[in-house]
């Protein structure tokens, strides 16, 4: 009984810090495409990388440029760029799984 009591404190202890950390990055996204901002990237890409190693599995990380963007900004003007970016980022997030992390990394993230 003491080993189920112990781990339904674990449980519990993960799941708040699980919504704490939820909490923290919802505050951390890019207001435009609603992804993370890269100031989350190096704390989060170490967090998975370790977990990689010492769990022996895969690690993908995918970086995305649009190519041009500056000429769709300059021919177009910033609300049709602005759009552009969150159509790219909403077929970004409809792809990747619900445990996956997408950051926006462009020069106007923060």
């Amino acid at each position: 009984m003491a080993d189920l009591r112990a781990a339904v404190d674990e449980i519990s202890f993960l799941v708040a810090d699980l919504f704490q950390t939820l909490s923290t990055m919802e505050g951390g996204r890019d207001p435009l495409t609603r992804a993370l901002n890269r100031r989350f990237l190096p704390a989060i890409l170490g967090r998975e990388v370790t977990f990689a190693k010492e769990n022996g599995t895969a690690l993908s990380v995918m970086l995305v440029d649009i190519d041009h963007f500056k000429a769709i900004n300059d021919r177009h003007g910033h609300q049709v760029g602005d759009e552009v970016l969150r159509q790219v980022a909403q077929v970004i997030v409809g792809n990747v799984r619900a445990t996956d992390f997408v950051f926006r990394y462009g020069a106007r993230s923060s």
